[in-house]
C-alpha cells in the first residue's frame, strides 16, 4: 500500500508536535500536576494517538528514498540520536519509577457516598493510604506510563523524516541503458 507523500509529511510534522505535547504533559509530573487526572480526555486521547502514529511508519517502512544532501544525513543522524537517549530513558523511567518509587504497586481509589477511599493496589493486594499519598503516588503512576510518549514519536518521526524533503536525488533518473 503506498500512502502519498503529503500524508507522510503530515505524519512527519504531527509526529514531533507529538513529541512536545508528551515532552510537556510528561514534564509536568515532575512539577506535582497530573495530567492523567486533571486532563483526561488529553491524556487518554495521547494514549491513543502514540498508539496509532506506528501505522504510517510501518507502511512506509519499506519505502526508502536516497538523498545527497549532507543536511539530510545530519538531521537523521540527530533524530535517530535523540530517538535512542528517550527509548533508553523511558525504559529507565518505567522502571526506575515502578520499583522505586510505586513499588510495583499502582494507586486506587475506590468512591463511597462523601467517603472516598484511597489505596495501593497490587495483585490483589490492597494498602490503604492517605488522599496526600494518593496524589503523590498517582503522579509518580502516570509519569512511569507516559515517558514512552517521546520515544514513540521520534521514532515514527525518524522513520518518516525521507518523506518530507523535497526532489530526491533518484527523481529524474531514467532507467539504465542497455548496452
Amino acid at each position: 500500500m503506498k500512502i502519498p507523500r503529503s500524508v507522510l509529511s503530515a505524519a512527519f510534522v504531527l509526529s514531533l508536535a507529538g513529541f512536545c505535547l508528551g515532552l510537556v504533559l510528561h514534564g509536568s509530573t515532575y512539577f506535582g500536576f497530573d495530567p492523567r487526572s486533571n486532563l483526561p480526555i488529553t491524556w487518554y486521547s495521547f494514549q491513543l494517538i502514540t498508539a496509532f502514529a506506528f501505522i504510517p511508519a510501518l507502511i512506509s517502512l519499506g519505502r526508502r528514498d536516497l538523498h545527497t544532501t549532507a543536511t539530510y544525513d545530519g538531521f537523521r543522524w540527530g533524530l535517530g540520536l535523540v530517538t535512542a537517549i528517550f527509548i533508553l530513558y523511558a525504559a529507565f523511567n518505567f522502571i526506575f519509577t515502578s520499583e522505586f518509587f510505586l513499588r510495583g504497586y499502582e494507586p486506587k481509589i475506590i468512591s463511597n457516598i462523601g467517603n472516598d477511599q484511597y489505596f495501593l493496589s497490587a495483585h490483589g493486594f490492597h494498602h490503604p493510604i492517605t488522599k496526600a499519598e494518593y496524589l503523590k503516588y498517582s503522579i509518580y503512576w502516570t509519569r512511569e506510563n507516559s515517558g514512552h510518549w517521546m520515544a514513540i514519536c521520534t521514532l515514527v518521526a525518524t522513520e518518516l523524516y525521507d518523506h518530507l524533503l523535497g526532489p530526491r536525488a533518484n527523481q529524474n533518473m531514467s532507467a539504465p541503458k542497455k548496452a
